[in-house]
């Protein structure tokens, strides 16, 4: 059989495996994602008593499907779409989906986007959450009470959560960029 590595103990003489970079980026990734999730919730109780809702999905996998690799990214994507299924009444694993399908059509346009700027970061940020909520509104639109009524709503929630990605969008992306620099991680993926 063999070792798909030329010198499979080499990481014992001070040469790192590839999984040693790729936990602690991941982890961070995922630890943003919590950070990001405490955050729309402070601000989901805020305007709770105007009944508003906003909802960030598509901030959370930017980053990982402008600057990962495909692999270390959809892991990050599956992990942090878990997350989000763990904190909301949907059936489980389908937050994960839609982040994954989220991220490779992110991953997808990637090329086309330069990433040394910020406003088309956030300018994907805000169409794979456009996505997300309507793909999550359709899901669920079979369990409204009424159904007309609620598409109004749902608008009012997407405006809200468009802007607080505009908001937060160039901080939360830059976050996870320095926070990844710490553990010294190259962002930039092989083109």
């Amino acid at each position: 059989m063999g070792c798909r590595y030329s010198r499979p103990f080499a990481f014992i003489r001070g040469q790192n495996p590839p999984f040693v970079l790729t936990m602690p980026a991941i982890l961070i990734l995922f630890a943003s994602a919590l950070l990001l999730g405490l955050v729309t919730g402070q601000v989901n109780h805020a305007l709770a008593p105007y009944q508003l809702h906003v909802f960030a999905g598509g901030l959370a996998v930017t980053f990982a499907g402008l600057q990962f690799p495909h692999g270390r990214g959809l892991a990050a994507a599956l992990l942090m779409g878990l997350l989000a299924d763990a904190t909301t009444p949907v059936p489980f694993g389908t937050h994960a989906v839609l982040y994954a399908a989220a991220f490779l059509l992110v991953q997808r346009v990637s090329d086309r986007v330069p990433t040394d700027l910020a406003w088309p970061r956030v300018g994907v940020a805000l169409l794979a959450n456009f996505g997300i909520f309507l793909s999550l509104s359709l899901l669920r639109s079979r369990s409204f009470a009424a159904p007309g009524q609620a598409w109004g709503r749902l608008f009012w929630d997407l405006l809200c959560s468009q802007a607080l990605i505009a908001l937060i969008g160039p901080w939360f992306l830059e976050l996870q960029a320095r926070s990844l620099q710490l553990v010294r991680f190259e962002t930039q993926r092989p083109r």
